[in-house]
């Protein structure tokens, strides 16, 4: 089950900041049905030659409120 319009909006944004940041190079976005048991997933994935997230703010991602709480 899934919202197609939410699944476009997902698509959209991951679009839109890979080419925010890449301003020489590539984006590509792969979008694949992947198969688990009797379930069906779908995987979608981004490469970039962007400048990336510096590894002080990839520790910081999957925190609450990460980047807000900065000063």
């Amino acid at each position: 089950m899934s919202d197609m319009r939410r699944i476009q909006q997902v698509v959209l944004n991951l679009q839109s900041n890979a080419l925010k940041f890449t301003e020489q190079g590539s984006v590509k976005i792969i979008c694949s049905i992947q198969k688990e048991e009797d379930a069906k997933f779908l995987k979608i994935s981004v490469k970039d030659s962007g400048m990336g997230i510096s590894n002080e703010n990839q520790q910081k991602l999957f925190q609450l409120f990460g980047f807000l709480n900065e000063t």
